[in-house]
């Protein structure tokens, strides 16, 4: 499947989504209404949101006292927003660094050799033979 064929059928499904969850809000239905209010769902145009709750059962199930399920959730939501801070700066830091490099000019010039003065001329014209210089044949068998 194609990068944009499944970035297609993202945003189709997303958009489904968004508007079923409004029509649903704006026609005041009540199934629905119910349900998201149950689990806290939100739909907006760039987020799926789901706010839980915690159960009145906790102690039970737990077995220790309330101020220790307090502490538990409070170091949760204080780690999740350490987290969120935390990745959003590490993400703005390299955001910045790529469009600064982008932008930036070269550190070290490029460097082209010089060009060779060799290939630049013709060769020369081969050298003339004196015709005494030649053996012939004949030469050879005296």
């Amino acid at each position: 499947m194609l990068v944009s064929t499944a970035l297609l059928l993202f945003f189709i499904g997303w958009s489904s989504a968004f508007l079923l969850d409004y029509f649903l809000r704006l026609k005041n239905y009540r199934p629905y209404l119910d349900v998201a209010d149950k689990y806290g769902l939100h739909v907006s145009l760039f987020q799926l949101r789901f706010y839980t709750s915690r159960s009145k059962d906790v102690d039970h199930y737990l077995q220790s006292p309330r101020a220790y399920v307090d502490v538990f959730y409070s170091i949760g939501a204080l780690v999740a927003v350490i987290a969120q801070v935390g990745i959003t700066i590490y993400l703005s830091v390299l955001l910045f660094s790529d469009i600064g490099s982008f932008f930036a000019k070269p550190s070290a010039p490029v460097l082209t050799p010089p060009p060779s003065t060799s290939s630049l001329q013709p060769a020369p014209p081969p050298a003339p033979v004196a015709v005494d210089d030649v053996v012939r044949p004949q030469q050879i068998g005296e």
